[in-house]
């Protein structure tokens, strides 16, 4: 049986076949990202902060060029791939709608409203995208050491200044959530026009959902987030019309996506649509494409597409999406990496009211269902931990899919080089390797 036959089958908009697919890859664009310093004074001398960048053990720079306007070009070699790095000091004004992705201190709140301008970069991503990122948070974080702030013009964000330190210093790049952002726009009719921003620089187009709504547009984004999440780490996406399997919402129904221009998808819906024309004078007008479903195998021959919508009342917390190998991986390096704040949390649980630890743990699977390197992840709740030893014995939470010896509420000692993930919740938090900043000062 194949996957279209477990799908149930429906009627949705038929798309002519009288031109060819769009590429969803696209030339990268550059990634413009900004640093505010908690002290301003630094920004008075540019040519200083570049001269930090010569000698850093991670890069090698090539050259350094002034130009007329006071900016600078660093050519730099990194990861055995070569680098544009555009830097200059520009006028600063706090954007309103950006999306506040970390938990900033007063401090850092007062010198984000009260800046006036700040460090400013450009650059192409290379062959890796998080990796190309990471770069680019890296040298600006040499060039001013002590930030309250990043501006993600690209991806409309802002992150904390704490955070900028900790990445800088990582050996590990960030997720890729961290390369785009997922916006939704509003009427008061409750139609709701989803779609993302920061994956042109990443090599694929934007994405978005056309005629959503505020009851059900919150289920519909993990199917954007997971296509999202492969562009970022492809560096390329599907072309239009291609069918891409997304993710499971239950044993009988499976996502398969698709996408079409929004040209395309606008001309399906009433002029006065949210997302219509109109809305398109001075953006999302170029390089991005509506989402939709398939289902079944006759629909993709066909070109007949259906709404996200179609599947609302399944869209929840247990559907499995599918991560690429090599983002479970970073998120292991990171776990490792910063091992040491959960186990200091764990010595210090007397101190907190309400306190527990989840820890991930990769197990190999019954042989029956062993396809590679395949292990299921699962959480353990975190019981006691031997750091000479590097290991922890824990209380496994859930039932497991592919391993029939464990079962829920059996006790294990693991490894520490089998975690993949933790999470710590204390009185009321919730720390991870991601937002351990919160622990810093």
């Amino acid at each position: 049986m194949g996957l279209f036959d477990k799908l149930k089958k429906s009627k949705g908009k038929e798309i002519p076949n009288n031109e060819p697919p769009k590429s969803g890859t696209i030339e990268k664009v550059p990634s413009y990202v900004m640093l505010i310093p908690k002290d301003d004074s630094v920004l008075d001398d540019l040519e200083t902060l570049v001269g930090k960048l010569i000698g850093l053990p991670f890069i090698k720079v090539i050259s350094t060029t002034a130009r007329d306007d006071g900016s600078y070009k660093v050519a730099l070699e990194y990861l055995k791939e070569e680098f544009a790095f555009n830097v200059s000091i520009e006028d600063f004004e706090l954007p309103e709608l950006y999306r506040i992705g970390h938990d900033f201190t007063d401090g850092e709140i007062a010198v984000m409203e009260s800046a006036k301008r700040g460090l400013a970069s450009s650059l192409i991503f290379g062959e890796n995208n998080c990796g190309s990122y990471h770069l680019q948070i890296k040298l600006l974080c040499a060039m001013s050491e002590d930030p309250a702030g990043i501006v993600d013009f690209s991806g409309e964000r802002m992150l904390c200044g704490r955070w900028a330190k900790l990445a800088a210093q990582s050996q590990v790049p960030p997720a890729p959530a961290y390369l785009y952002v997922v916006q939704g726009v509003s009427r008061d009719n409750g139609q709701v026009w989803v779609h993302t921003h920061g994956l042109n620089r990443c090599g694929g187009i934007e994405l978005e959902i056309l005629d959503s709504d505020k009851d059900n547009y919150g289920g519909q984004v993990g199917v954007i987030n997971t296509l999202a999440s492969r562009i970022v780490s492809n560096g390329s996406f599907y072309d239009e019309y291609e069918p891409v399997y997304v993710m499971r919402l239950s044993p009988d129904v499976h996502i398969v996506a698709t996408w079409i221009s929004w040209e395309k998808a606008i001309k399906m819906y009433p002029d006065d649509l949210l997302g219509g024309m109109e809305d398109r004078q001075d953006g999302h007008n170029t390089d991005t494409g509506a989402v939709y479903l398939y289902k079944s195998q006759e629909d993709a021959d066909k070109r007949r597409i259906s709404h996200l919508g179609i599947y609302n009342k399944l869209y929840n917390e247990n559907a499995m999406q599918m991560i690429t190998t090599e983002e479970t991986q970073r998120m292991k390096q990171l776990a490792l990496e910063r091992l040491g704040y959960m186990i200091k949390l764990f010595e210090d649980r007397e101190r907190f009211e309400n306190f527990g630890i989840l820890v991930k743990v990769g197990l190999e699977v019954d042989d029956e269902y062993k396809d590679g390197d395949m292990k299921e992840h699962i959480w353990f709740e975190l019981k006691s931990v031997d750091k000479e030893g590097e290991t922890f014995d824990a209380e496994l939470t859930q039932e497991p899919y592919y391993i029939a010896a464990l079962k829920e509420g059996d006790m294990r000692k693991c490894r520490f080089d089998e975690i993949t993930d933790w999470a710590a919740f204390i009185d009321g938090d919730r720390i991870t390797p991601d937002s351990v900043y919160r622990l810093t000062e």
